[in-house]
């Protein structure tokens, strides 16, 4: 992910791995989330998500 963004993670970021490999990690495979309370919302309620939550999604860059 880093590589992909140019950039370190921030510590507060979280990868998730779409698939549930955690050893896939082909950036197809990848979203970044701002930080852990994003990534659980994510898990619970994915319709429930808000704009600027997820970083990174697969094919899309969102800016912070």
């Amino acid at each position: 992910m880093e590589k992909h963004l140019g950039r370190y993670l921030l510590p507060t970021e979280v990868v998730h791995h779409i698939n549930g490999i955690k050893d896939s990690n082909h950036i197809e495979n990848l979203m970044l989330f701002v930080n852990e309370g994003a990534h659980r919302k994510f898990h619970i309620i994915q319709k429930g998500m808000q704009e600027g939550d997820i970083v990174f999604d697969g094919s899309k860059y969102h800016s912070l």
